[in-house]
């Protein structure tokens, strides 16, 4: 391989999915409320003294936050089941631009808040993420549709009258909102692309590193 080619292979796999930004870092404002214009989260696992604290940035079209998944959703998984690790997950949107249908990824963050809203279990959540990371589209030409999304949400056990709503959901203004308040939030932290965590402490977290995780999490 040549050099300059593997500078930008390593810079990709250090940087994720990258988006151009205006302005400059600031410090991060609470978000609070759905709809609220400084975004949403999804919550899962423990609080307080017991469990660790992290934020997580993704984009379901990233397939570095594929990878993310890939490397880390099990013992995510694994620690929130434990009562060890509590994640706020923060979806972006900024990769619709890439999807087949133009607006893949609001949809998947629209779905995610639907289920999170109807109280969904912890480990349906996980499940519904996991599952649509290995599920993820190929960027530009391939799709899921909506009742596809349903089929995964029913695969990770989501029930009811929310099924419905992914099969027939219309991206809306507030979705947009929800996203583009975590991205404000993205660059707020300081970081330009996706997937990116950040600890309670509201400090970024190395990805590409390992042992990350198995640091933050220690003993608790």
């Amino acid at each position: 391989m040549r050099p300059v080619l593997l500078a930008a292979v390593v810079l990709l796999v250090l940087t994720g999915c990258t988006r151009v930004v205006d302005g400059t870092a600031s410090a991060p404002a609470e978000a609070s409320g759905w709809g609220n214009s400084q975004g949403a989260g999804v919550t899962v696992g423990g609080a307080g003294d017991v469990a660790a604290g992290i934020t997580v940035f993704v984009d379901f079209q990233c397939p570095f936050c594929q990878q993310f998944e890939a490397q880390y959703g099990e013992d995510i998984t694994k620690y929130v089941t434990e009562g060890r690790l509590q994640v706020t997950y923060r979806p972006v949107s900024f990769l619709d631009r890439i999807s087949a249908s133009g607006d893949y990824s609001s949809r998947a963050a629209a779905s995610l808040f639907l289920i999170d809203k109807a109280g969904a279990a912890d480990a349906v959540i996980l499940g519904f993420i996991g599952e649509m990371f290995r599920r993820q589209p190929v960027e530009g030409v391939g799709n899921l549709t909506n009742l596809q999304i349903s089929e995964i949400a029913a695969g990770a056990g989501v029930t009811g009258d929310v099924l419905r709503d992914i099969s027939s959901l219309q991206v809306s203004d507030v979705d947009h909102q929800r996203t583009a308040g975590n991205e404000r939030q993205l660059t707020d932290y300081g970081l330009g692309g996706v997937p990116g965590v950040v600890d309670s402490s509201g400090e970024a977290v190395d990805p590409s590193d390992p042992g990350w995780l198995a640091r933050l999490v220690g003993n608790r």
